[in-house]
């Protein structure tokens, strides 16, 4: 039922109007009255109504000031103007405040039926244009962000048809990568992406920018588009800024939330390098005192003690556990020689380097990850480290972990498929969400039949059997943290039923949670 406010500084006109007319008869509910011009303005911002009749001659704020007025509210009702003179100045005025009719005194009852239910048509008209429109902008939002993760994974000619898509609807000079990283509680992804989103909605405006967000295993990964041409140097600057709002804005929500900002492009077909240098930036926070926004260009700018060469040949060690792990002991020998040649580096800064090194393997381990193998926390890995006292005993514990990771990884990499890459990496980052086999298919395009012919054929596993060994290995790093009651524990990393959690904890771990507090 549409909502209506009257507006007349006659009182007795307002009382034959309220009387008089069935309103709930025709389909109309009459939610307020008011005697002056001001008094409808504050009415309709209380009462919101759908339709506004106002009386064009009242004392202080006329009904024509009134209507403009009321045309600046976000949701501003369809306005009719009511006059005892027949003056087309007046309609004429009404009608450039995109006045919807103009009614004569005295009312008649008929006329103003009909006009108040072509109102209403126009007003379910607009309604439906503006659900489709939202439906057709969900679609686009998805298939965009679809094709972005497909860009940065190498899906072939995803970063020319993204590039094709946005090119035409954004018009943009030049686009940067954001990748926000969780370094705690991932499992408030969501609440975080919430908070990106509405950074970014604040910075669209005030920047001239658009965004796109969508949700890795690495964190939030946001395509910043400019949409004004700039020097190449402000590029970068407009990157920095937004990634700044988005820190303070989670940080002001208590999220812990660490941003690489790579270099810019002048086209998204560089997405695969852009991303590469986004994770790179996160990986090397350690390098810049634990900021919290780092930037590429900064950090392979950095000179002091062979650090850009150390940067460097870093990111080749990271870059390739994830897309060739056989190469990795080689990089990592690269990497240690350098460290071992310059005795100028100090214990603790090559303890940092070795826990940055060790979470990246974490990372790229998360990436393919079934549940089957216990992966180390960053909370493990700065216990570990932290009881290491010589260079010969933690360049020992990084090279087990690495060997012991790659044979996962190319075993992995051998016989599991993108595809199938795609499905884990969606469970490991909706574990915590009240996801079933319908989801992951969605996600990955494909029928609920064929995901589980792919699960079983590559991994031995059902979607059910990986998804339960991903939560309980999640919730026996909670437990172990003693920060979380176990039924807490159960909620967080997605189980609704604490007896069903009990039960799949001990038949996979073999204890009762219990035991491990």
């Amino acid at each position: 039922m549409l909502k209506i406010l009257i507006a007349d500084d006659n009182h007795l006109t307002l009382q034959s109007m309220e009387r008089t007319i069935p309103w709930l008869e025709w389909g109309y509910e009459l939610v307020a009255m008011a005697e002056s011009g001001s008094e409808a303005v504050e009415k309709v911002r209380k009462y919101k109504p759908d339709i506004v009749i106002l009386d064009i001659n009242m004392p202080g704020m006329s009904g024509l000031e009134a209507a403009r007025e009321i045309n600046l509210e976000p949701e501003k009702p369809l306005l009719i103007l009511l006059s005892a003179y027949d003056k087309f100045s007046y309609a004429q005025s009404g009608f450039r405040l995109g006045v919807f009719d103009y009614l004569l005194k005295p009312l008649d009852n008929g006329e103003l039926k009909q006009i108040l239910d072509k109102a209403a048509d126009r007003i379910q008209q607009e309604r439906r244009q503006q659900k489709s429109c939202a439906g057709s902008m969900q679609f686009e939002k998805e298939l965009y962000g679809k094709l972005l993760l497909d860009s940065v994974n190498r899906v072939a000619e995803a970063s020319a048809e993204l590039d094709s898509q946005l090119h035409e609807k954004w018009h943009s000079y030049a686009y940067s990568l954001l990748l926000v990283n969780m370094t705690e509680e991932r499992w408030q992804i969501e609440d975080v992406k919430k908070q990106v989103e509405a950074a970014l909605a604040d910075c669209e405006n005030s920047n001239k920018i658009k965004s796109l967000s969508v949700q890795t295993g690495a964190g939030i990964l946001t395509l910043l588009a400019c949409q004004t041409l700039r020097f190449a140097r402000d590029y970068d600057l407009t990157a920095l800024q937004v990634a700044h709002v988005i820190v303070e804005r989670c940080c002001k929500q208590r999220f812990t939330v660490c941003i690489g900002v790579s270099s810019y492009a002048e086209n998204l077909e560089s997405l695969q390098r852009q991303y590469e240098e986004a994770v790179f930036a996160i990986d090397s926070r350690f390098f810049l005192e634990n900021k919290t926004v780092i930037h590429y260009c900064s950090v392979m700018s950095k000179s002091v003690h062979n650090e850009y060469i150390l940067s460097r040949i870093m990111q080749e060690l990271c870059g390739s556990l994830r897309r060739n792990p056989a190469e990795s002991t080689e990089k990592l020998d690269a990497f240690l020689t350098l460290i071992e040649e310059n005795n100028r580096y100090d214990v603790e800064y090559v303890k940092n380097i070795f826990v940055q090194i060790a979470f990246s393997v974490s990372q790229a381990l998360y990436e393919h990850n079934t549940g089957a193998i216990r992966i180390k926390t960053m909370d493990m890995i700065l216990e570990e480290v932290g009881g290491i006292h010589s260079m010969q005993s933690i360049i020992d514990w990084l090279k087990q972990y690495i060997q012991e990771s790659v044979q996962i990884l190319e075993q992995d990499r051998l016989s599991v498929s993108i595809q199938t890459r795609r499905i884990l990496d969606y469970i490991n980052t909706h574990y915590m969400e009240h996801i079933g086999l319908s989801d992951a298919a969605a996600d990955a395009g494909i029928s609920e039949s064929h995901l589980c012919r792919l699960l079983r054929s590559e991994t031995g596993e059902t979607f059910v059997n990986i998804l339960n060994k991903i939560r309980i290995q999640k919730a026996l790093e909670l437990i172990q943290s003693g920060g979380y009651k176990v039924y807490e524990v159960a909620e967080t990393v997605g189980f609704s039923n604490y007896a069903y959690f009990y039960q799949i904890f001990k038949k996979i771990t073999g204890r009762a949670p219990t035991e491990y507090l």
